[in-house]
């Protein structure tokens, strides 16, 4: 969330001094938008400075409105880059009801006001500031986030103390997850042909309101951003919306050095790329966009030797917002220079080839070695030593018969069948009495108990 200069009409809502959450207070106005307010306000819990943005009132019962404004805060989390507003929480006050978002507090000036002061730019400083936003593209399309409304208001300069310049991605109200589930669910509650995003910028197949959209749209958006840069001019200009419209659908965008002469032939080419109607024809990724660039000759030979947009102070002056809070500035990601990128090749081809050498000489060696063995010294005489035999195996056991012939010689009488046998005598009752009690043992029958011992023969 920027920190944007106060206008005369949102100075005071009447919130200034409040406390949401519980611990946001609110300090003064930073900007406004059609659906929400933002505020400079400071954690009381941890005293930050933040950006605090809160959903007006009269929208809090549209359920459209309010999922974009929770999706503005669920998606930068899911995407998680350092050129990506980074969003802090997401509640509701308790007592008011109002829904909040808290960002970082940027400090800085957004894109549209840096080419309205200094376009057109030059072609180093305009891919400069344009490589890390398509890095954090390639972040956010690659975990499912299309943001669909890439244009010089979404893409924040954050000025850090040196001079240099760190691009953020802001404002995600309408981007779309691609992933299976939330666009079966986005289907069932936005209509076919409704359009999103700005006239200028928005792709062809947005324009026409196609239900499926793809990354090739947002890299639509930063070629349109990108000729501007260039040209100082948009792709495409039409005195009303609706011609605009026809005009995003149905013209080729024009040659970016045939608007602006200085614009070399390898970046008007790019940018072209990035603005033909033909979705084959166009960048598949941000990756590869992001690549194309990288490789150019001009970025190439133009690239800054500390890896970021430098710019002195005075290039701040008129456009440069009232701020207190400097955020933790993320150094872009430092590239190679040229010379080691062309070097770089030959000598790790080199290293693998004399590696290759050095097996194959140690295996030629290895092998042409017969081997032997080591030879005894003859101070230490060479005793034989007798061979070692097994011992001789022990007598078989005594035969079962010898040693218990009744019980091996003599084999059990076959039982006798069921009908033959006879019955058995009814013993009488035995008295009863003290002298009559039989003996007890410790044995146990089939049921666990204890029998009389003279159950058991002697």
């Amino acid at each position: 969330m920027s920190a944007e200069a106060q206008t005369p009409a949102a100075k005071k809502t009447g919130l200034e001094g409040a406390v949401l959450g519980g611990k946001y207070r609110l300090q003064h106005v930073l900007g406004s938008g059609g659906v929400g307010v933002v505020y400079a306000a400071a954690n009381t819990w941890t005293g930050r400075q933040v950006a605090l943005k809160v959903l007006r009132q009269e929208f809090a019962e549209n359920k459209d409105v309010v999922r974009r404004f929770l999706r503005e805060a669920q998606a930068p989390t899911r995407i998680s880059h350092p050129n990506v507003v980074d969003v802090l929480d997401l509640g509701e006050d308790r007592v008011t009801g109002q829904l909040y978002i808290v960002q970082e507090l940027l400090v800085g000036t957004d894109l549209r006001a840096w080419i309205d002061a200094r376009s057109p730019m030059s072609p180093r400083e305009s891919l400069d500031l344009i490589v890390p936003i398509l890095g954090a593209l390639v972040a956010a399309h690659r975990r499912g986030v299309l943001h669909r409304d890439i244009k010089p208001e979404n893409i924040f300069l954050v000025r850090a103390p040196d001079g240099k310049v760190l691009p953020k991605i802001i404002d995600f109200g309408v981007s779309k997850v691609i992933d299976r589930q939330r666009a079966e669910d986005e289907r069932r509650t936005t209509m076919a042909g409704m359009v999103f995003g700005t006239p200028h910028y928005m792709s062809p197949e947005q324009a026409r309101g196609d239900h499926v959209l793809d990354p090739r749209s947002d890299l639509w958006s930063v070629g349109a951003v990108l000729f501007e840069m260039l040209t100082g001019k948009a792709p495409f200009e039409a005195p009303t919306y609706n011609l605009l419209m026809v005009k995003v659908i149905t013209e080729p965008a024009p040659k970016a050095n045939a608007v602006q002469p200085s614009v070399p032939q390898d970046v008007a080419d790019i940018v072209s790329r990035a603005l033909t109607h033909d979705l084959d024809g166009r960048f598949p990724s941000a990756r590869a966009f992001l690549s194309a660039i990288l490789e150019s000759t001009t970025f190439q030979d133009g690239r800054a030797e500390n890896g970021a947009v430098v710019l002195p102070d005075e290039a701040w002056e008129g456009i440069a917002p009232v701020a207190r809070d400097i955020p933790t500035i993320v150094p872009f990601t430092r590239r190679r220079s040229a010379l080691l990128q062309r070097v770089t090749p030959q000598v790790l081809t080199g290293i693998t080839v004399c590696a290759a050498i050095t097996s194959l000489v140690l295996a030629l060696t290895v092998g042409a070695r017969p081997s032997r063995p080591m030879p005894i010294p003859a101070s230490i005489p060479q005793v034989a030593q007798p061979r070692e035999t097994c011992p001789p195996p022990a007598p078989p056991p005594p035969a079962l018969a010898q040693l218990r012939p009744a019980a091996v010689a003599t084999a059990p009488p076959a039982a006798e069948p069921y009908a033959a046998r006879r019955p058995r005598a009814r013993r009488s009752a035995a008295p009863i009495g003290p002298s009559a009690a039989p003996r007890l043992s410790s044995g146990s029958s089939s049921r666990g108990g204890l029998r009389p011992a003279s159950a058991y023969p002697e």
